[in-house]
């Protein structure tokens, strides 16, 4: 399902829209509020993506009934939500929280996998700026529509967590 790492999410409700965030480097596409046919065709058309979407062939649903029933990771919209789910039996690691940007370090150190959702930020480099952080922070996935700017920024701070030391004083969640 979801690699180590972060990747880069991006909402879509047509084919067209799906196609352009998956050539332009998204890894997941949340499929909410598209139709039945269009989650079809974007399954179809493009193998080996991973999907949200509110069926029981997506590898991220909303509905805890659908991740129990099919092991699909569950993405809650708060960690009331999430702590709910894993008392319910849905284990953690199935578990993504949405969080606003503000809000992803505290639930990232709360042992939360967490999707960060940079859909509010309008302008590219703000939200590449977003992304960056939380990359580096340990965000599982970050949503925009600016996906080709979030691919080059979840990219660049891979590589520099990767290659340079954290410099002196800062630690690292």
């Amino acid at each position: 399902m979801l690699t180590e790492g972060t990747v880069v999410a991006a909402a879509a409700t047509t084919v067209a829209a799906a196609r352009a965030a998956v050539a332009a480097g998204a890894v997941l596409i949340d499929l909410t509020g598209a139709s039945p046919q269009v989650m079809t065709e974007v399954r179809d058309r493009c193998p080996g993506i991973l999907t949200c979407a509110p069926a029981d062939w997506a590898d991220l649903v909303r509905d805890p009934a659908a991740a129990r029933r099919t092991g699909a990771i569950l993405v809650c919209a708060d960690p009331d939500a999430a702590a709910a789910a894993e008392a319910g039996g849905i284990g953690r690691r199935h578990i993504l929280v949405e969080a606003a940007p503000g809000h992803a370090a505290g639930l990232i150190a709360a042992g939360w996998r967490v999707l960060v959702d940079a859909g509010q930020v309008a302008d590219p480099h703000a939200a590449a700026a977003v992304a960056a952080l939380s990359a580096w922070l340990g965000a599982a996935a970050v949503r925009s529509d600016h996906v080709a700017a979030i691919r080059r920024a979840i990219d660049m701070a891979g590589a520099i967590s990767r290659t340079s030391p954290i410099p002196g004083g800062c630690v690292r969640p």
